[in-house]
C-alpha cells in the first residue's frame, strides 16, 4: 500500500481516479483549493484533505509530508486565460509541488499533461503544458517523473472540446463537415484513470512523456456519423475540402453559439494525434472500452 497525494481530485478525471486508488488499497490524500467541493462525492470520508493553494510553499510541504507518490492532475484547462496565467498555474505551481515532493522524500511524481503539448505554437496552454513537462523531467534523478499526455477524455458528464463536438454532431441541421481530416485518438475516463494509477508504480515509465489512448484511430466524419446514427439523424449531406471549411468556421450562427470558431481550425486541420502503442507495450495496459461503445452513456 502506498500513500498517494492527488491534486485535481474534484475534477472530471480526479473523481474517477480517487475511488480506483482507494479500491487498490492505497491511502489517499487530496490537495484542493475548495474542500467543500468534495462534500458531495461518495469517497470524501475515505480521504485525507489538505486545503490550500499550490502557489503556497507551506501548503505544498504539508500536502507532501510522508507521501510516496504525487499524482498531479490539477491545472488551468482550456479557459480563455493569459500566457502569464498559464505559466503560473501550470509551470510554476507544478514545480512548486514537485520541489515539496522531492524534499519530503516522495519517490515518484506523475504529471497529467495533454496531447495539446505536442503543438506548443498553437496556444499558451499547449506551450506551458510542454514547458512543464520539460521542467519536471529535468528534476531527475532527485525525483522520478512520469508525464502522461492523454487524448481527449470521454465518459459520462464530459465537459471538454469533445462535448462541444457531440453537441454539434447531434444538431438536426448540420449542413457540412470537413472531408479527409486527420485521424485522432481518444481515451475513456476510467481507462485514463487506470493508466495514471499504473504510472504511480510501473518501473519502465519514469523519465519520459507517454501518450495515452484507447487504441482506436478516429476521424471526424466517422465519429459524427456514429453519433447521428445513434440518434436517428440524417447523414451530413456535404463533405467539403478542408480548404473550404476553415473560412466557414465561426461564420455560421449555429456554430458561433457553441463556441466553434476559427481556433477550431487548428484542431481539425493542423493537429494530428495518431494512436501511440508505446505505453501499452511498456506496461501491458489495455483499454477496456472505446468511444463507439460508450456513445449511449455520453
Amino acid at each position: 500500500m502506498a500513500t498517494l497525494l492527488i491534486t485535481g481530485a474534484s475534477g472530471y478525471l480526479g473523481r474517477t481516479l480517487v475511488p480506483l486508488a482507494l479500491a487498490a488499497g492505497d491511502a489517499v490524500r487530496v490537495l484542493t483549493r475548495h474542500a467543500d467541493r468534495l462534500n458531495a462525492l461518495p469517497w470524501a470520508p475515505a480521504v485525507a484533505v489538505v486545503e490550500g493553494d499550490l502557489a503556497d510553499p507551506a501548503v505544498c510541504a504539508r500536502a507532501c509530508d510522508e507521501v510516496d507518490v504525487v499524482l498531479h492532475l490539477a491545472g488551468l484547462a482550456h479557459a480563455r486565460a493569459s500566457a502569464a496565467d498559464y505559466r503560473r498555474e501550470l509551470l510554476d505551481n507544478s514545480l512548486q509541488l514537485a520541489a515539496a515532493a522531492s524534499a519530503a522524500g516522495a519517490r515518484r511524481f506523475v504529471y497529467l499533461s495533454s496531447c495539446k503539448a505536442a503543438y506548443p505554437g498553437h496556444s499558451p496552454y499547449a506551450l506551458y503544458k510542454q514547458r512543464t513537462e520539460h521542467a519536471l523531467l529535468a528534476l531527475a534523478p532527485a525525483l522520478d517523473v512520469v508525464c502522461l499526455r492523454p487524448g481527449p477524455v470521454y465518459g459520462p458528464g464530459l465537459r471538454n472540446n469533445l462535448a462541444t463536438l457531440l453537441q454539434l454532431a447531434r444538431l438536426r441541421w448540420l449542413p457540412f463537415l470537413p472531408r479527409g481530416t486527420a485521424a485522432f485518438s481518444l481515451i475513456g475516463a476510467e481507462d485514463c484513470a487506470r493508466a495514471v494509477l499504473l504510472a504511480a508504480t510501473h518501473p519502465a515509465l519514469p523519465g519520459r512523456v507517454w501518450a495515452l489512448d484507447d487504441g482506436v484511430q478516429y476521424t471526424l466524419p466517422a465519429l459524427v456519423a456514429a453519433v447521428r446514427r445513434q440518434h436517428g439523424l440524417p447523414a451530413v449531406p456535404v463533405h467539403l475540402p478542408a480548404g473550404w471549411t476553415r473560412p466557414l468556421l465561426g461564420l455560421l450562427p449555429v456554430l458561433r453559439r457553441r463556441g466553434i470558431g476559427l481556433a477550431t481550425g487548428h484542431v481539425l486541420f493542423d493537429e494530428h494525434y495518431p494512436v501511440d502503442p508505446a505505453f501499452a507495450e511498456a506496461t501491458g495496459f489495455a483499454a477496456s472500452t472505446d468511444f463507439y461503445r460508450e456513445l449511449g452513456s455520453l
